[in-house]
């Protein structure tokens, strides 16, 4: 008798479990879905520090190397939390070797806009406590900074004339 209750049971426990994990693994979001706005942010980091980052034989301007370390490091704790969503390190874009180092400045600066207003839209995560503002401050920060460089190199002299203090390539 005992027997036979036994053998009854089995699939009645087999289907709770099966319900207990189905309702389990439904339960858990998936990273890209916890975080929606996080690989958006991360995809805007790669796309200005591409262009940040100067073009082969340009002179490495001391704010450009603050700007990079910003964005790195921004770009590396949002990987750390998402993983490497996107293209990865090896696959960023090359600098647009057509456009002049301003205009790669001046998009960058979009992206870095983009990024900020990405980073905030997220909701905080107690896991990760102040990564958006983290996130939004270093893109806030390398973005000054790209203001600054295009203030410091491509100012008209105090004379009014056109020239800019620095080549244009």
């Amino acid at each position: 008798m005992e027997h036979q209750q036994r053998h009854r049971l089995r699939p009645v426990l087999a289907a709770a479990l099966i319900v207990f994990c189905v309702g389990a693994a439904a339960a858990q979001p998936p990273a890209q879905d916890k975080h929606p706005y996080y690989p958006k942010a991360l995809v805007e980091l790669r796309l200005a520090r591409a262009l940040v980052q100067p073009a082969q034989g340009e002179e490495v301007l001391p704010l450009e190397t603050e700007a990079l370390g910003r964005i790195d490091g921004a770009i590396g704790e949002l990987e750390r939390v998402i993983g490497s969503q996107g293209s990865g390190r090896d696959e960023r874009p090359a600098p647009a070797a057509n456009l002049r180092r301003p205009d790669r400045y001046y998009r960058a600066i979009k992206h870095l806009a983009a990024c900020q207003g990405d980073a905030l839209k997220e909701t905080e995560d107690p896991a990760f406590p102040g990564l958006r503002l983290r996130t939004a401050v270093a893109a806030g920060s390398a973005r000054q900074m790209m203001s600054h460089a295009i203030e410091q190199q491509w100012r008209p002299p105090s004379d009014g004339a056109p020239e800019p203090t620095a080549s244009r390539e």
